[in-house]
């Protein structure tokens, strides 16, 4: 097996096409994507297309989820997968912090817009 190789979002459009990699695969990857839902704690919402995805997921060009799976797996190679390391590449990427939203569930409190 190769390890995957992970590169940092670094402009809004990566995390577009993250988000809309994320919602277009999730119904496939249904174990993983309600483990995402349940322990995510940082959300990315598109408000142009009502898209959200978990930070940890979104902070990732190119990501997966099959991709994902791998990295969780410790299959990887490059940036380290971490959710603080994704959250501080979104925020740089979109040159804002993520604050606290009081429409989102407590346990994911937390979102940034693209």
């Amino acid at each position: 097996m190769t390890d995957i190789n992970l590169i940092l979002v670094a402009t809004p459009e990566d995390i577009r096409q993250s988000l809309a990699t994320f919602n277009a695969e999730a119904k496939h990857f249904l174990r993983l994507a309600r483990s995402l839902l349940r322990d995510t704690t940082y959300w990315i919402h598109d408000a142009d297309t009502q898209l959200f995805g978990p930070a940890k997921f979104v902070g990732f060009a190119g990501m997966s989820l099959a991709k994902y799976q791998e990295a969780r797996n410790h299959h990887y190679t490059g940036a380290r997968f971490d959710g603080n390391v994704t959250r501080r590449a979104i925020e740089s990427a979109l040159q804002t912090s993520f604050a606290y939203d009081q429409h989102l569930p407590r346990s994911c409190g937390h979102g940034v817009n693209p």
